[in-house]
């Protein structure tokens, strides 16, 4: 990986987190996207205490708005001679029905319009350097309902919101699109794929007081993301 310039989403932490680290220790010019200055910084400093030589640089970006997301994919084209790997890892769920500025059901707009949005923006990197898109997805998209007649209730909410439900479109959604890429795009253009990553000891569930989020926070505990048992294949 040494000099491949990759970029990932929710790096502060959790699987963002460690697939930036493993990517920074094999040699990688990593970016790192996080919402918040502060845990960005602190990331980039954990990474740095296991690879002091590291290139690491911090996007501070908040995935639910689609404007900042435009300029993200602006400032990352204009100053990126290239982009070999894209990581969209970045992900919430909601127990409650939240929007976001643009209108969006929060869940989806971050765990998937974002994603979508930014990948399309850096396409031409991606392309140029016959790179690939991993697209973080659940084995929770099993649960997801999206067709004509739902699209537009998940994308902006319906008005009986489960949060369940929300969260496995959005899954749903990044492998239909990692699906759409592939079809468009041959191996030697562009490789894409989506991951389950297991349950794991990330923050995602710690934002919510109903019972899923509940189950999930009690299960986590007994499951770790260790240092170098993270894999990007």
């Amino acid at each position: 990986m040494t000099d491949k310039i990759c970029i990932v989403t929710g790096a502060s932490s959790g699987v963002g987190f460690e697939a930036a680290r493993l990517l920074a220790e094999s040699g990688a010019r990593v970016v790192l996207i996080c919402r918040d200055r502060g845990r960005g910084e602190t990331a980039i400093s954990r990474i740095r205490e296991r690879a002091s030589s590291a290139d690491l640089r911090l996007e501070v970006t908040d995935l639910a708005s689609m404007a900042q997301v435009r300029d993200l994919g602006g400032r990352l084209s204009e100053s990126l001679p290239s982009a070999d790997l894209l990581v969209n890892n970045a992900g919430v769920y909601r127990a409650t029905l939240e929007k976001t500025e643009d209108g969006f059901e929060r869940t989806m707009g971050v765990n998937h319009l974002s994603h979508f949005l930014l990948t399309h923006l850096l396409l031409p990197r991606l392309l140029g350097s016959k790179g690939r898109v991993i697209n973080v997805s659940s084995e929770a998209h099993r649960r997801g309902r999206l067709d004509a007649g739902s699209l537009e209730e998940a994308l902006i909410g319906p008005s009986r919101y489960n949060g369940m439900l929300a969260y496995s479109n959005s899954k749903l959604a990044n492998i239909l699109f990692t699906r759409e890429l592939s079809r468009r795009y041959s191996p030697g253009q562009l490789s894409s794929c989506a991951m389950h990553p297991g349950v794991l000891a990330t923050q995602i569930w710690n934002r919510n007081r109903n019972l899923v989020s509940l189950l999930m926070v009690l299960l986590k505990r007994h499951q770790w993301v260790t240092h170098g048992h993270l894999r990007l294949l």
